[in-house]
């Protein structure tokens, strides 16, 4: 959390975050923490959460909605392959 802190105190760029827990996840209380201090901070943040345990049932449906939230199409958007060593 001192990192998160330590980022806005900086002005830096805040990076868009995808949190997704499942209700049934003893990560709950934590996760619903760290989404209540990401839009606190003011995070582009889309969060999740759904019936589901800490186990791949839950991830194979999620990653599915992470992979449709990701910008893999706009070029301009994040680090590529080709950023590395730049």
């Amino acid at each position: 959390m001192a990192l998160i802190q330590q980022l806005v105190d900086e002005g830096c760029e805040l990076p868009k975050i995808y949190l997704a827990c499942g209700t049934e996840d003893s990560l709950i209380g934590p996760n619903r923490a760290y989404r209540d201090l990401f839009r606190e901070k003011g995070y582009d943040l889309t969060y999740y959460e759904g019936p589901g345990t800490h186990s791949w049932d839950f991830w194979d449906q999620e990653i599915k909605k992470v992979l449709d939230w990701l910008p893999l199409n706009d070029v301009n958007q994040g680090a590529t392959s080709g950023s590395v060593g730049a």
